[in-house]
């Protein structure tokens, strides 16, 4: 189990959007357990506003917390994004935050969940802790 060692004492809640990106698509064909896979899924994305009220530069890590779960990923800004949101690509460590809610088609409602985001030091949640 890795120790969390807190960043500074900020924190946010932010609304959560899952979505499929590019390079996290392109690289899932390849494999899923590749490094590729793994450094273009354990991110999120976050508005410029929300990368300065948590004192973030690109590439640090974050913990996103949700009724109990959390994983930890590293943070990039998206200029065109609104404040108040967070971009997760569609993957593991997405897939650990949701409810296990689904609709009538059986797919995973991905809706309504506002996570809590603080800076923490240490490396992105292992894939092996995932699945």
């Amino acid at each position: 189990m890795v120790k969390i060692r807190e960043k500074n004492e900020s924190m946010i809640n932010l609304k959560l959007l899952v979505l499929p990106l590019h390079d996290q698509e392109l690289t899932a064909q390849i494999s899923t357990y590749s490094e590729e896979y793994i450094e273009s899924s354990a991110i999120a994305l976050l508005s410029s506003s929300d990368m300065k009220k948590l004192n973030l530069k690109n590439g640090d890590c974050i913990e996103l917390s949700f009724l109990g779960v959390r994983v930890i990923v590293k943070a990039f800004e998206l200029e065109k994004l609104g404040e108040g949101f967070i971009v997760l690509p569609l993957g593991p460590w997405a897939m650990s935050l949701l409810p296990p809610i689904v609709n009538s088609g059986g797919q995973p409602v991905y809706g309504r969940v506002t996570v809590m985001v603080k800076p923490v030091n240490c490396p992105p949640t292992s894939i092996d802790n995932l699945v």
